[in-house]
């Protein structure tokens, strides 16, 4: 009987010892999965600086096309209009 109670404190002293592994492993998980958010949330923001940086970039990419594709079109307007040349001296 006193073998059995002996036993039997053993294994309630081993249980006590592990919750207490367990509460400080769990207490550390949450000490890490709040350091992930936190770089969780500053990857999330940078992500979307990009993707805002990305579309400004494309927006002017747009302008500068158009801007280079009216620059063409005056040019040649401006070539048809130009004076013929003069009559060559033969």
């Amino acid at each position: 009987m006193l073998k059995d109670l002996v036993a039997f404190g053993r294994q309630l002293f081993a249980l006590a010892r592990k919750s207490q592994e367990h509460e400080a492993d769990i207490k550390e998980l949450r000490e890490d999965l709040k350091d992930v958010r936190v770089k969780f949330d500053e990857l999330a923001f940078e992500v979307k600086q990009l993707a805002l940086e990305l579309r400004h970039q494309r927006a002017e990419a747009e302008k500068d096309r158009e801007i280079l594709m009216l620059r063409l079109e005056n040019a040649l307007l401006k070539h048809d209009r130009a004076l013929p040349p003069g009559p060559s001296e033969s």
